[in-house]
């Protein structure tokens, strides 16, 4: 099963925000004892989002959802690292191993 063009856009509309924004945004939808690691909030977010649009995520579906923001944040790095071949073969080498 393959991840629908809207919950693409939602996991990376959910990427893209900062901590303020996402509170704003989506405050009802966050639990009160959500961690502060900003990624698990975004993460469970993007799990939270699917099973409303589609249905109960069974494990496949949210190991797909975990590694498509896996991608996000390793383009966000190789961004960063532009200038650098070398930092991002690293970069990709440590995605890989995870």
């Amino acid at each position: 099963m393959k991840l629908s063009k809207e919950i693409i856009e939602r996991i990376e509309s959910i990427h893209r925000m900062g901590r303020e924004e996402l509170v704003a945004t989506y405050g009802d939808m966050i639990l009160i004892g959500a961690t502060e690691d900003i990624d698990e909030v975004k993460l469970e977010l993007g799990y939270l989002i699917y099973a409303i649009l589609c249905k109960e995520p069974d494990e496949f579906d949210r190991d797909k959802i975990a590694c498509y923001f896996q991608h996000l944040e390793m383009n966000d790095e190789l961004r960063a690292y532009s200038h650098s071949k070398s930092t991002q073969r690293i970069i990709r080498r440590i995605y890989r191993m995870q």
